[in-house]
């Protein structure tokens, strides 16, 4: 993995790899064998599926499942919620800001 990907968002691939794996075991304990990042099965755009069921799953066709987790961190989240919040005012003319509660879970 290249280290840029890492540097800007250390936790999002272990959580990419925690969720395949809850989906990869999920299928199993149904009884149905899969495998986790299945070769010769590439997109056009270079990319691949995170899994694949190895029994037909309907229409003679197996199941293939893709895992995607976003960052909130990421500039054009951040960017939405500066503007958002830039945006927002009280009666008298004050910037108002949500109250972020310091016990969260």
């Amino acid at each position: 993995m290249p280290k840029v990907f890492t540097q800007k968002a250390p936790g999002k691939i272990a959580r990419h790899h925690v969720f395949n794996d809850i989906i990869w075991r999920a299928v199993g304990a149904a009884g149905i064998p899969a495998v986790k990042e299945p070769s010769g099965l590439d997109r056009q755009d270079g990319k691949r599926p995170d899994g694949l069921t190895l029994i037909p799953w309907h229409g003679g066709r197996s199941l293939v499942w893709d895992v995607t987790v976003v960052s909130p961190l990421a500039a054009s989240y951040v960017d939405r919620l500066v503007a958002w919040l830039s945006g927002r005012t009280s009666v008298s003319g004050r910037r108002t800001f949500p109250v972020l509660r310091s016990t969260c879970s």
